[in-house]
């Protein structure tokens, strides 16, 4: 799963996959929900500081054998998590970015 995220050339960025698991309400989190384990190693970059493409990094997350399990045991082969991205501006505040995504599993048919 590619992540893509605009920021100020040379700031790092880090993304990361989370399980969602009913429990109280947090401020970040979707109502009803809390943070669970990792279903993805944290990856870190910085931003592009030349060119076109400026200040735009991507960034590709991976399950752990955890979020694979998890998804291949899902229900309806789809499983929800919290995608968190977290921008540090050079010299400046952290941004964190919470995002609900589903996941789907591949469809092992050839659609037939």
């Amino acid at each position: 799963m590619k992540v893509a995220v605009r920021t100020v050339p040379g700031g790092p960025c880090e993304a990361e996959l989370f399980e969602l698991v009913p429990s109280g309400q947090t401020s970040s989190v979707p109502a009803g929900f809390g943070l669970g384990r990792p279903f993805s190693r944290a990856v870190h970059k910085r931003a592009r500081e030349q060119g076109k493409q400026s200040g735009r990094v991507t960034m590709r997350l991976k399950l752990n054998h955890a979020g694979v399990t998890a998804l291949k045991n899902a229900p309806g082969g789809q499983l929800p998590v919290l995608g968190r991205v977290t921008i540090t501006e050079p010299g400046g505040p952290q941004r964190i970015v919470d995002e609900l995504i589903t996941l789907r599993r591949k469809s092992k048919g050839g659609g037939k």
